[in-house]
């Protein structure tokens, strides 16, 4: 079920990568500090290959990530990425340790965390990273994507619980995906 929302958020993703132009692409946005639908790209990629590298040594590390910067400027090579994401994501849960900064700086430190959770993470860090894309969107005057494009699962479980007026019903996030 978590992997499958991530592809879910995933597939959006691809859906409107398919429907930019190269230049569109990598046009700065002026709402967002001067970065590009393709930076933001880049950087829910190479954070979901994060866990999964990570996977089977058992440690996933988000600081010292690659940063490649063909994803940022390639449209093609982010939705070749996005593809290979989509096909490896759905493995089991296991305990897995987590790579944090720690103090004095430069030093690092180790939590546990799960696979499962680590998904969570992504699910929640991809869909924050489609709400900023989504601002690059109507700043470049581009009308592509959903209003639930970037929206979290909660916000759209809440929105749809409080449409309701028969009282609050329990809404599963199934329900939101049909």
């Amino acid at each position: 079920m978590i992997a499958l929302q991530l592809v879910k958020q995933l597939d959006c993703l691809r859906q409107l990568l398919l429907q930019l132009s190269d230049e569109q692409y990598i046009r700065p946005v002026q709402h967002l500090g001067q970065s590009t639908v393709g930076g933001h790209s880049r950087h829910i990629i190479e954070i979901l290959q994060c866990v999964l590298k990570g996977y089977d040594p058992g440690c996933v590390d988000y600081i010292r990530r690659s940063r490649n910067l063909l994803l940022e400027t390639s449209r093609e090579a982010s939705l070749q990425a996005i593809d290979e994401l989509v096909t490896t994501v759905a493995m089991p849960d296991k305990m897995l340790s987590l790579q944090v900064a720690a103090q004095p700086e430069g030093t690092y430190r180790e939590i546990t965390t799960t696979y499962n959770r680590e998904l969570v993470y992504t699910i929640e860090h991809t869909i924050h990273h489609l709400a900023l894309i989504k601002v690059a969107l109507v700043e470049m005057n581009l009308d592509l994507v959903s209003n639930e494009f970037g929206v979290a699962y909660s916000t759209l479980l809440y929105k749809q619980s409080a449409g309701n007026n028969a009282g609050p019903e329990r809404v599963t996030a199934n329900k939101i995906m049909a």
